[in-house]
């Protein structure tokens, strides 16, 4: 069985300046079902973008809907922005994500704000994904002023301060950074 560990897909997708020649940056359902037909994909962790800094943000509600209905062909992540719930670095984030976890969503990602990786509300963000027992995962590239993901200086260092700080949290890596 192959599994596509990270997955976008919109209801309703929206126009984008793409690549893709369809006008649309993201699929939707049907056409993300006929690609991983094509590639033998099996199942796959649909992500939730939250984050404003490039793409339209979804709702979790709209990827939990996808998913109760594929018979268990997509897993559900949730996903909040860690600027949520006062903008500050004790923002009760785990309320939301606990709901989330209880309503079926299997990890939370895709993160990909444009914030240091080390952040305070970031790493309010690990505390509370660690709290509720969900993996993240995460967008990472190495140009501060690029639109989107978390930034980490040469080496990874903050990366690995925030390994060190959250021993219990799986952190799923992606993007360019890497």
């Amino acid at each position: 069985m192959y599994f596509d560990i990270h997955a976008h897909l919109y209801q309703y997708p929206y126009p984008y300046p793409s690549t893709m020649g369809n006008g649309y940056l993201f699929p939707n359902e049907e056409q993300l079902i006929t690609l991983h037909d094509a590639l033998g994909i099996d199942r796959a962790a649909l992500m939730v973008l939250a984050n404003a800094e490039e793409y339209v943000p979804q709702s979790v509600g709209e990827i939990m809907d996808i998913a109760l209905k594929s018979n268990g062909r997509f897993v559900p992540f949730c996903n909040v922005d860690p600027r949520l719930m006062g903008n500050h670095d004790h923002s009760p984030l785990d309320m939301l994500l606990d709901h989330f976890k209880n309503l079926g969503c299997k990890g939370v990602g895709e993160v990909l704000p444009r914030m240091e990786f080390d952040d305070p509300k970031m790493r309010n963000l690990y505390r509370c994904t660690q709290k509720v027992g969900l993996p993240l995962l995460f967008d990472m590239n190495s140009n501060p002023n690029r639109a989107y993901g978390l930034y980490d200086d040469p080496g990874l260092v903050k990366l690995h301060r925030c390994l060190d700080e959250f021993p219990d949290l799986i952190f799923i890596g992606h993007g360019p950074g890497f």
